[in-house]
């Protein structure tokens, strides 16, 4: 589970690995910035740079499950659903 706050972990280095998995620290600088914020689609985008260069790589993606933020807008979408 490597993290960088600054932006993305290098692909290159994470697709050394057999499991590689991000979560919500990873690139926070630059999503946290944004309106909206666009957390998840920045982890499934860093998955993708990962993948490109070594399919057989497993990535996950870790997404809070025990509270209910704002930053993923899947979740997003249901906070703000009347």
């Amino acid at each position: 589970m490597p993290c960088n706050w600054s932006g993305f972990i290098d692909p290159a280095v994470a697709a050394q690995y057999g499991v590689v998995s991000f979560d919500w620290s990873n690139g926070r600088s630059m999503w946290s910035n944004r309106r909206p914020m666009d957390d998840e689609q920045m982890m499934v985008r860093q998955v993708a740079q990962v993948k490109a260069i070594n399919p057989a790589t497993h990535c996950w993606v870790y997404r809070n499950q025990a509270k209910a933020l704002p930053w993923m807008q899947t979740v997003r979408e249901k906070l703000l659903d009347p």
